[in-house]
């Protein structure tokens, strides 16, 4: 009894095509007739339309629009300026090895000669602040 790949071979080679969605039986049908049986699918029973409902006679109405309202353009915000301090509980929170850290990290932003002056005075302020929070911790 073949299998069906070697069905499929042998239709292939006879030249039979449109066996691609046939089971077994269908492929022996096909290979023995040379044709293919017609399965006629069923019809549905055509849907009846659903009817029309009344239409009733709309009152319309005219309405003239209303003029737009002339938008006046909102004022600009000014940007915030950014804090250059940090708030004192901030430093506060912090474990004394990390205040030393930060305060090396200043001490070179200080010291640095590429550094901007504005930067530079920013670095010196926060130095100023952290060495006192390490003081304050060291009692």
């Amino acid at each position: 009894m073949p299998t069906i790949c070697e069905l499929k071979i042998q239709l292939k080679n006879k030249g039979i095509k449109g066996y691609s969605n046939l089971n077994k039986s269908g492929l022996e049908k096909l290979l023995a007739t040379g044709k293919k049986e017609k399965i006629e699918p069923k019809k549905p029973e055509p849907k009846k339309p659903a009817p029309k409902p009344a239409m009733k006679k709309a009152k319309l109405k005219i309405v003239e629009p209303k003029p737009e309202p002339k938008k006046e353009p909102k004022p600009k915000k000014e940007p915030k300026p950014k804090k250059e301090k940090p708030q004192k509980s901030q430093i506060d929170n912090k474990s004394l090895a990390t205040l030393e850290r930060i305060e090396e990290k200043l001490e070179n932003v200080v010291a640095d000669k590429s550094v901007t002056p504005a930067e530079r005075e920013r670095a010196k302020k926060q130095l100023a602040l952290y060495r006192a929070a390490i003081k304050k911790k060291l009692g």
